[in-house]
């Protein structure tokens, strides 16, 4: 809705964390394949950093 477009997703699953975060040991991995344009990426960040769901994130980009 924002200018991005998802191109795919892949759920992983329940999955144990390689150390504690927020007194948890396990959560569930998804990585997100998408196209955005550079200024939609801050928003996104932020968005992902106040969301009580998400315990940790990382955008990377990619080359095609």
């Amino acid at each position: 809705a924002k200018g991005g477009d998802v191109r795919r997703t892949a759920r992983w699953g329940k999955r144990r964390f390689a150390y504690e975060i927020d007194h948890l040991n396990e959560g569930h991995y998804s990585v997100v394949t998408f196209e955005a344009e550079f200024e939609l990426l801050d928003r996104l960040d932020r968005a992902l950093h106040l969301s009580d769901a998400v315990i940790r994130h990382k955008i990377v980009r990619t080359d095609a």
